[in-house]
């Protein structure tokens, strides 16, 4: 018997009595008699995710039983963290919400540096200033991330990530998910442009990048 087709009924906070136990080799279990996992091929199946409980049953009292508990539940996506912005890089999210791309630039040094700096990282100028770049890039790298430690980020597992290096700047490397890009098929060298979604906790804006050739 499978418990997977049981979790899309149960809400948050409840549980099930299960006729069988989970395998020690699963590592479900502890020594404080529960551990936390992330279903990955139910995810893969219908799309959501659950965070589940499992402890050896009291319901029934039954030997080779398990009591089950859905702790959470949600839809697959990719939920954006808020950025809070600091005086440092404040311009940067500025911009971003105005659906602008900018970064710093070094008039001794004539280049651009991200992400944003008290003072150029190569000589120290504390005068450099903002320039707002066309937003146009090549994808020069890429991964694709199966365990993210961070939470918010879960359930859109696995996703992207993708590395571009902007063509006034080759130098000046940011980071994307590629909305849109299927998982694993990132094709290096493709051309990419800028697109801005908004983080759900504050409203800030953040720059992402779509494939465009």
């Amino acid at each position: 018997m499978s418990y997977l087709p049981l979790l899309s009924n149960l809400q948050a906070g409840s549980g099930i009595d299960l006729p069988f136990t989970v395998p020690s080799r699963r590592n479900y279990w502890t020594q404080a008699g529960c551990r936390y996992r992330r279903l990955l091929p139910l995810t893969a199946e219908i799309g959501r995710w659950y965070w589940v409980r499992f402890r050896r049953s009291t319901k029934t009292g039954k030997a080779g039983s398990s009591w089950l508990t859905l702790e959470a539940k949600g839809t697959k996506d990719m939920p954006k963290q808020s950025p809070i912005p600091n005086p440092v890089d404040k311009p940067f999210y500025d911009a971003c919400n105005e659906e602008r791309l900018v970064v710093q630039y070094c008039a001794n040094c004539l280049r651009h540096q991200f992400p944003p700096r008290p003072s150029c990282s190569r000589c120290g100028n504390d005068a450099v200033e903002w320039r707002q770049l066309s937003g146009r890039g090549r994808i020069i790298s890429r991964v694709v991330v199966h365990d993210t430690p961070t939470s918010s980020l879960i359930p859109g597992q696995p996703f992207n990530v993708a590395a571009i290096a902007l063509d006034e700047e080759p130098e000046v490397i940011m980071l994307s998910h590629l909305p849109g890009t299927p998982v694993d098929q990132v094709p290096i060298g493709a051309a990419v442009e800028v697109i801005f979604e908004t983080t759900p906790a504050t409203g800030q804006k953040v720059p992402e990048w779509r494939v465009i050739g």
